[in-house]
């Protein structure tokens, strides 16, 4: 029996919550699910385009660089029903004289990090489209307080609300279910801050797979995901921690706007390291970046951990009893290396 990879990012700590109980509820599927969490969307996406995992939960962006690097041949099996039909949008004080982007003219809008569809890619480009420019005809505050989660905490839209109650900013960008939360927990005052506009209806996430998945794992596990209930005990509070009543199935449409957006802004390109010279030849080529996103020290680090590790287990794998159990005498020698290593290196 096949185990379907998915790949996942803990941009909050109730991740292992929600990822624990759709893998339970698929050991009684055809195919089995485990999955991989990420500490952003880069890593991610990097481990998808490798082969490393066989579908991502993605965000919109993140769903729209595998599109683009796959050359259009990614596939969207399934999403929320609350990705569909999501929208942005601005609000401001009473009397702010705000009703839409093009009345942003000589004011500031608040934003948030600057890889949120949502909260800032979008909204920039729908004020764009309303005939101003940023910096010339209306000021921008950005809060790029968790860029590489692509929005996904809500910390940057916290941030842009509090702007506008503290009057920092005219209006703010907010993505509709952070608005709803936002009042639904009393956030906001009401008659402090309102809804001035609502963008065009547009989908947010996807479970984003590579053509070369194969389609009868493909469809095994999006039906899984149809087949969820969310009455079911089991799955009730993952289902609500995930905010949907139930998923569908995936669309490839409905991200034209921010495909055009992340295009204008440059969001596809890829910065270039700078070069470095070496005697007798050309510039080396940059290193891969890590699946974990962990840095060279850290690295280094894992690899000596591991050779450690490894040469303890040689030199007392004779003394290994019944059940697998190492005497003290070696446990202790791992930890003293390892207090070593520790002294020695720091992570970065």
């Amino acid at each position: 029996m096949s185990t379907i990879v998915v790949g996942a990012v803990a941009y909050k700590s109730d991740a292992v919550t929600i990822w624990d109980a759709i893998r339970e509820f698929f050991r009684a599927r055809p195919h089995q699910v485990d999955y991989v969490l990420f500490s952003n969307y880069d890593a991610q996406e990097e481990a998808l385009m490798k082969g490393l995992i066989d579908v991502a939960w993605n965000t919109p962006v993140a769903w729209l660089k595998c599109k683009k690097r796959s050359n259009g041949t990614a596939r969207a099996l399934a999403m929320r029903d609350a990705d569909v039909g999501f929208t942005t949008v601005l609000v401001a004080r009473p009397g702010s004289g705000v009703k839409g982007p093009k009345d942003l003219k000589g004011k500031t809008l608040a934003v948030g990090s600057r890889d949120s569809g949502q909260a800032a890619i979008l909204p920039l480009h729908f004020v764009k489209k309303a005939g101003l420019s940023e910096g010339r005809d209306y000021k921008s505050l950005r809060f790029d307080i968790d860029v590489g989660l692509h929005g996904d905490t809500g910390d940057s839209e916290t941030e842009v609300l509090k702007a506008v109650l503290e009057r920092r900013a005219d209006a703010g960008a907010l993505g509709d279910s952070s608005w709803a939360r936002f009042v639904s927990t009393g956030a906001v005052e009401k008659g402090a801050v309102e809804v001035v506009w609502t963008s065009p209806p547009y989908c947010h996430c996807n479970f984003t797979a590579l053509a070369s998945f194969p389609d009868e794992l493909a469809k095994s596990f999006t039906d899984g995901l149809l087949a969820m209930d969310a009455n079911d005990p089991n799955l009730r509070e993952m289902m609500e921690l995930e905010g949907l009543k139930r998923w569908v199935s995936g669309r490839t449409t409905g991200y034209e706007e921010l495909d055009q957006a992340m295009t204008d802004q440059g969001m596809y390109e890829t910065p270039k390291p700078a070069a470095t010279a070496f005697v007798g030849g050309p510039a080396a080529p940059p290193p891969a970046p890590h699946i974990y996103g962990l840095g060279a020290d850290a690295q280094a680090v894992t690899a000596e951990a591991a050779k450690i590790a490894a040469d303890v287990v040689a030199k007392n794998a004779q003394d290994v009893d019944q059940k697998g159990r190492f005497p003290k005498e070696s446990i202790d020698a791992l930890a003293k290396a390892g207090r070593r290593l520790s002294g020695a290196r720091k992570l970065s």
